[in-house]
């Protein structure tokens, strides 16, 4: 038996799904068939702190997604550019760890941005547009659908709500206060 040194790597851009390969070999007196499936479990571009891009169809990019895509502090963004127009799918995208309490604005902007000032600096009213459509935000995390892509991110009011600070003036101003009326309430009925 001959063992068999090289390596073949194909290139394909597959969905999400269950696709079956099948390899064939000759080596002049046998044919050696070999078949599998391999499951592709997500088209997601994920980035661990900032959130993930999952693309409703087939990821546009391919291999090159990295390259082409950015998620970042409250953006994700993709250079489209690149691209038949045709091949701009729509994707769900999430943003973590985006520090918004309360309802955030998703805001867009034509063309491939590196940076969500950017995008907020020149927003557009995405939800407004019928572009994308809000799904849910909770502690931080933003999520919405896009019909196809350009550049997003959120905004809205940041940080933590915290209730306001102590004030000893405000303390003393009230007790002063109670208690002339309290003396006045008294004299008044003796």
């Amino acid at each position: 038996m001959q063992k068999i040194e090289d390596n073949y790597e194909l290139d394909y851009n597959l969905s999400e799904g269950s696709h079956e390969w099948t390899v064939s070999c000759f080596d002049g007196n046998e044919n050696l068939l070999l078949t599998d499936t391999v499951e592709i479990k997500s088209t997601k571009n994920e980035e661990d702190d900032y959130g993930s891009i999952e693309w409703k169809k087939e990821n546009p990019f391919g291999k090159e997604e990295q390259e082409h895509t950015i998620v970042d502090y409250r953006l994700a963004s993709a250079d489209t550019s690149i691209l038949d127009p045709s091949a701009n799918t729509s994707a769900r995208i999430t943003l973590k760890n985006t520090d918004i309490f309360g309802r955030p604005k998703i805001c867009y902007r034509p063309g491939f941005s590196e940076f969500y000032t950017e995008v907020v600096g020149q927003c557009r009213d995405c939800e407004a547009d019928g572009i994308c459509t809000l799904i849910n935000y909770t502690d931080g995390e933003v999520v919405f659908d896009v019909k196809h892509f350009t550049s997003f991110a959120v905004d809205g009011p940041s940080g933590t709500y915290e209730a306001p600070e102590f004030s000893t003036t405000a303390l003393i101003i009230i007790l002063t206060v109670l208690g002339i009326g309290f003396f006045i309430y008294k004299k008044k009925f003796e």
